[in-house]
């Protein structure tokens, strides 16, 4: 009985210890980072900090986020424990996410949750710029771009405002790109202009005319004809000589204006005619002036 009773007592004493341990042993799950908070934010960022967890043991910091309050599928693995910052990258402008943070141990693992805090990502202050502002074009056609520098996140369209201008590619973006366009060959001699409206922001398309067909007014004259029966004139013209394709009637004169000649040479004689109907050579061959252009 001594000896039952015995050990029934040392049974006794080593259970209270154990006892004693365990209600004495602090929780590591009890126990999280402090201070959680966010110290600054920008365009699809934001910067927190926290105060350092001092215990034995942590190796380190494991940072959630994401865009419901308690949901976290975010997460960053922030080492050594001496550290208490870090930048959380890529988040969407406009949009609020709530972050916490917990530190690990080698031995225990994961404490508990840090207090949660949230920050609305700020959203981008939008300036624009294009280049080039203006440009040119052949009269044949051809083939542009306009280049397009903005922060991230800035949405952009790119328009035409003429019809013989169009935007092939980049009629929209967001931050830095490049809107193609194509113009169309101008079959007028004047030239034109349209514009392209891209980020807000104008671009000037100039074009040139088609190349104008030169032609010239030749006006010549000749001396009377000695007969006193002539009664009229009449002036031959081609582009070779001997071979008059046109002819013109030009009353009892001796002067007559040819309009609308095309670059080149011209070849002219001219015949008298009396009042029988006869047709005769004229005392002189005809003089030319061209007003103005060439004839040769």
């Amino acid at each position: 009985m001594k000896i039952c009773k015995g050990k029934h007592e040392l049974v006794s004493f080593i259970g209270l210890i154990l006892l004693l341990v365990f209600v004495a042993a602090p929780s590591a799950q009890a126990a999280t980072v402090a201070n959680l908070r966010v110290t600054n934010a920008s365009v699809g960022s934001v910067s927190l900090a926290w105060d350092q967890w001092t215990g034995a043991g942590a190796g380190n910091y494991n940072l959630y986020w994401g865009t419901s309050s308690g949901t976290y599928p975010g997460y960053a693995n922030v080492s050594p424990v001496t550290t208490t910052s870090y930048t959380v990258t890529g988040l969407t402008p406009g949009v609020t996410y709530y972050f916490m943070i917990t530190y690990e141990t080698y031995t225990v693992g994961e404490s508990a949750y840090s207090n949660e805090v949230s920050k609305t990502v700020p959203t981008a202050t939008c300036t624009y710029s294009i280049s080039p502002v203006s440009q040119s074009a052949g009269s044949g056609g051809g083939a542009g771009s306009v280049t397009v520098t903005a922060p991230a996140g800035c949405a952009w369209t790119a328009t035409s405002s003429a019809g013989w201008i169009t935007i092939t590619s980049g009629s929209s973006g967001s931050g830095n790109g490049t809107a193609n366009y194509s113009v169309q060959a101008n079959t007028g001699t004047s030239s034109r202009t349209g514009t392209l409206t891209v980020a807000g922001q104008t671009a000037t398309i100039t074009q040139g005319g088609a190349a104008a067909t030169a032609s010239a007014d030749v006006t010549l004259s000749w001396d009377r004809n000695a007969e006193s029966t002539i009664v009229g004139y009449k002036l031959y013209y081609g582009a070779a000589s001997g071979s008059y394709q046109t002819s013109a009637s030009c009353g009892n004169t001796t002067t007559y204006t040819v309009t609308g000649l095309g670059a080149g040479t011209y070849y002219f004689a001219v015949t008298a005619s009396d009042s029988a109907g006869r047709f005769l050579l004229s005392a002189s061959p005809p003089r030319a002036q061209a007003e103005p252009g060439a004839w040769r």
